[in-house]
């Protein structure tokens, strides 16, 4: 089982079928899930592999589940405000070096 660090919290998620089959399983269920379920969910669609998310979308069994859960933890699944504050400085520093680099090649 592959396992992967995400960021600086540290945790680690295996990356594989069964932590994506894990999470179906728990969408079939859904809304009757515990706290502790919906966290899983939310790290997983939070932290998971692209791919195995892209699985779980694709999946249509369930599919109005996991609408419904998007629906109802779209706060949970949005971007903080830190990281929309580290997207708006990393989209500022690209503006400055492309402003930079086409003055740069105008002046040559």
């Amino acid at each position: 089982m592959n396992v992967i660090e995400h960021g600086s919290t540290g945790s680690s998620l295996p990356l594989d079928r069964a932590r994506r089959e894990r999470v179906e399983e728990l969408l079939a269920r859904y809304p009757g899930l515990t706290d502790p379920e919906i966290h899983e969910i939310l790290l997983f669609l939070r932290k998971g592999q692209v791919l195995e998310i892209g699985f779980l979308t694709s999946n249509e069994s369930i599919r109005p589940q996991l609408d419904r859960f998007r629906a109802d933890h779209a706060r949970d699944l949005s971007l903080g405000r830190r990281e929309l504050a580290v997207a708006a400085i990393v989209m500022l520093i690209l503006l400055a070096a492309v402003a930079l680099l086409w003055n740069a090649g105008a002046t040559q």
